[in-house]
């Protein structure tokens, strides 16, 4: 019972400080972590919040689209092809 209790509070954690998409299943699937950060631009809301994309991709270039499902206000999800 104590196990069960210790595994349901790392979730919590992980899910509350937005580290949900760090785990084990994740790294089995060969899925990496890339943090993004948007170009400035002139626009007022461009560049101004990074985001973290779990991807198969080793790289993504600055002119390339991605197509994702979002898991949080900062986390997406590539969408598999």
């Amino acid at each position: 019972m104590a196990l069960i209790a210790a595994l349901l509070f790392i979730l919590f954690l992980f899910w509350h400080l937005n580290y949900h998409y760090m785990n084990i299943i994740f790294a089995v699937r060969k899925y990496r972590v890339l943090n993004i950060l948007p170009p400035d631009e002139d626009n007022e809301y461009s560049g101004a919040t990074n985001f973290t994309l779990i991807t198969r991709r080793t790289t993504v270039k600055p002119s390339e689209q991605v197509v994702a499902y979002r898991l949080s206000n900062t986390v997406y999800l590539e969408k598999s092809k």
